[in-house]
């Protein structure tokens, strides 16, 4: 399979996600085993991919692809060009579905166990270790890095206090969400642009849009020790528009509107 070949395997993700299945789907797809790496035709592919995730499951058809994608890409298997698009998909689904917590737990733990092994620094590193590696190594800006941390802080208070106790109010971790999934689509554009510049995905906004609502509208401010980040929020505040944040669309919208207005 050439190169160009991981664009089939988008349409595929693409597709679970996004799309019912069809009549002639259930013609073409192909029973496979689970974690199977099974050869199939290219137009099965997409097909298998979407009766999977309906008759067995999500976890099964995106696993079919992952197991593909490694058995066909040769020396040019890298296991994050896969595994990047189906965490976007996942983190927007759970976002749109008002999972916030869940969100921000999952995106972190891909963040840290990403930068975990793209580094390869010792697997007892904390997360913020992690970040702290990857910016050392220019895999991401000192801007990105300050939003990872952001990240890592609302991350620490989902995770670690039941849901009476989280300290921030709601907007703080919707828009911890939508910056994970910046995040996570900035990650994934370079991914793509190493492997193949036409299946690149440039995202629209800057690090310096999310910067400054931290900053100005959230009323963080964070302090550097070492190379370390750690934000704080004000003793009190509550967020003045919380419906500026009652949907996706809204809260990337805000993000682009409000700093063009600047």
């Amino acid at each position: 399979m050439s190169e160009s070949g991981l664009g089939l395997y988008i349409k595929a993700i693409d597709a679970i996600y996004n799309e019912d299945v069809r009549d002639e789907d259930r013609e073409k797809a192909v029973i496979v085993e689970p974690g199977a790496a099974t050869t199939l035709a290219t137009d099965q592919v997409i097909p298998t991919a979407k009766v999977t995730a309906e008759e067995v499951n999500r976890f099964e058809a995106l696993r079919f692809i992952y197991r593909n994608w490694e058995r066909n890409s040769g020396d040019v298997f890298d296991p994050y060009l896969i595994m990047l698009l189906i965490e976007s998909n996942e983190l927007l689904e759970l976002w749109t579905a008002k999972s916030y917590h869940s969100c921000v737990i999952r995106a972190s733990s891909f963040f840290e166990d990403y930068f975990t092994d793209v580094t390869e620094i010792s697997e007892r590193a904390s997360f913020s270790d992690a970040i702290n590696a990857a910016a050392s190594r220019d895999m991401i800006t000192q801007d990105e890095k300050l939003l990872y941390h952001f990240v890592r802080e609302v991350r620490n208070d989902c995770a670690h206090n039941n849901w009476l106790q989280i300290e921030y109010p709601t907007a703080v971790l919707v828009y911890a969400c939508t910056t994970s999934n910046f995040l996570l689509g900035e990650l994934m554009d370079r991914k793509l642009r190493e492997f193949d510049p036409s299946l690149s995905t440039p995202v629209e906004a800057e690090p310096h849009h999310f910067l400054r609502k931290v900053r100005e509208e959230f009323q963080w401010t964070y302090t550097e020790n070492s190379g370390n980040i750690s934000w704080e929020a004000p003793d009190t505040w509550e967020h003045p528009e919380e419906d500026k944040y009652s949907s996706y669309e809204q809260a990337w919208d805000s993000v682009l509107n409000d700093d063009s207005n600047q």
